[in-house]
């Protein structure tokens, strides 16, 4: 019996010192989602831009002319109008992290194939070619939809199917992505509830706080 359990000792010996903690995926995911987060609000403060993406809900609004319910789609165009409008008055008094520019939903693809001319908005909302910002470095922010969090480390290979972490899921709230508009994740403070329309202004300041103190944090 005795011989059994030193037997057993040494193999764990062995098994220990031959486990590499790099070789755990969820110990790489942590250590990478740090380090991105670190390195994502640097750039963002050292000369980045944040970009807000607003809703116009224009398939909605198009459905319902064509079946002529016109006040219907009246409506809803212009309830997204003035949340718009509010959501660009909160960035533009509480947002001071790093310079704003605004763009419709409806441009995202634009936005990620760099064919941005005519894009951004100006404070009437209305698309303009005099607004060229520098995109070397962004982040988007927007209200809608939390998602779950999948754990991917960008080429990473050695795992055929990586974890799928539910978490939080809010139907509405502010959130930050990076500029492949991929969801940020802990520890950058990508995201606050939000379940008011039009009152905006609460979530932009406090998400301006938080960058501020993580910057602070990622930068000692």
């Amino acid at each position: 019996m005795r011989r059994y359990t030193i037997a057993a000792l040494l193999l764990g010996i062995v098994l220990l010192t031959a486990w590499n903690p790099e070789d755990d995926y969820s110990l790489r995911y942590g250590k990478w989602k740090k380090q991105y987060a670190q390195q994502q609000i640097k750039a963002l403060k050292d000369g980045g831009v944040m970009l807000v993406r607003l809703q116009t809900r224009n398939k909605a609004i198009d459905l319902h002319r064509k079946n002529g319910q016109y006040d219907i789609a009246n409506k809803i165009e212009d309830e997204q109008y003035q949340e718009n409008k509010s959501i660009l008055a909160a960035f533009d008094q509480y947002f001071n992290f790093a310079p704003v520019y605004f763009f419709y939903s409806d441009d995202t693809e634009k936005i990620k194939t760099g064919n941005t001319a005519g894009v951004f908005l100006n404070n009437k909302l209305v698309a303009t070619d005099s607004i060229e910002p520098n995109l070397g470095f962004f982040m988007v922010a927007e209200f809608g939809s939390l998602e779950g969090e999948t754990r991917v480390i960008p080429g990473d290979t050695s795992v055929a199917l990586p974890d799928y972490v539910p978490g939080e899921v809010l139907e509405r709230a502010l959130v930050v992505r990076d500029q492949n508009f991929m969801q940020m994740r802990d520890p950058f403070p990508y995201y606050l509830r939000a379940t008011i329309k039009n009152k905006p202004e609460k979530q932009v300041n406090r998400i301006n706080e938080q960058l501020y103190s993580y910057y602070k944090s990622a930068t000692k």
